[in-house]
């Protein structure tokens, strides 16, 4: 039960970085680094895509070493 409880704080906690830095990232680029609009919001999307990118590949990667799969 205690596992369970933690696992979901633990993402949740996660999922609220991850949304305060996507959601602030355009904004950032913008006033520090002196980018665009449509800059920023380009940088957004490939940091995105990147993000996606190695989410799948660390689950494939994880999944053949069978970290997540025990035998």
């Amino acid at each position: 039960m205690l596992r369970r409880v933690l696992s979901a704080f633990a993402i949740s906690v996660f999922l609220i970085i991850y949304y305060i830095a996507v959601g602030s990232s355009a904004v950032y680029f913008q006033t520090i680094f002196g980018f665009s609009q449509s800059k920023a919001n380009a940088l957004g999307n490939w940091m995105w895509g990147f993000d996606a990118g190695a989410l799948l590949l660390s689950r494939v990667s994880l999944g053949k070493l069978r970290v997540r799969n025990p035998s």
